[in-house]
C-alpha cells in the first residue's frame, strides 16, 4: 500500500514523457535553451528573496502555532486514547 503512490508518480511522468514526445518537444533542448534557464533562474532567486525577507517569519510562527496548539494536543490525545484501549492484556495466563 505504501508503494502506490510512488507507483503512481512514476506512471504520470512517464505518461507526460510519452506525451511531450508524441507532441514532438524534445526536453533536452528545453533544459539546454538559455532564455528558458535565465526565467527559471530569475523566478528561483526571486521566490528564494521574498521568501528569506518577507514568509520565513510569519510562516515559522504560524507553524509553531499550529504544533504548540493544535499537533500536540492532538497527538497527546491520540497517545491517551490508544494507550487505553491498548493496555496489556494477560495472553498468556499462567
Amino acid at each position: 500500500m505504501m508503494n502506490r503512490g510512488f507507483i503512481q508518480i512514476i506512471v504520470i511522468v512517464a505518461i507526460f514523457i510519452i506525451t511531450i514526445s508524441l507532441l514532438g518537444i524534445s526536453l533536452s533542448s528545453i533544459f539546454n535553451n538559455g532564455l528558458i534557464r535565465d526565467n527559471f533562474s530569475f523566478v528561483w532567486r526571486w521566490s528564494d528573496y521574498v521568501w528569506e525577507n518577507y514568509l520565513k517569519i510569519p510562516a515559522k510562527f504560524i507553524w509553531n502555532l499550529f504544533v504548540d496548539f493544535i499537533w500536540e494536543p492532538f497527538n497527546d490525545i491520540v497517545r491517551t486514547n490508544f494507550k487505553e484501549r491498548a493496555a496489556p492484556a494477560d495472553v498468556n495466563p499462567q
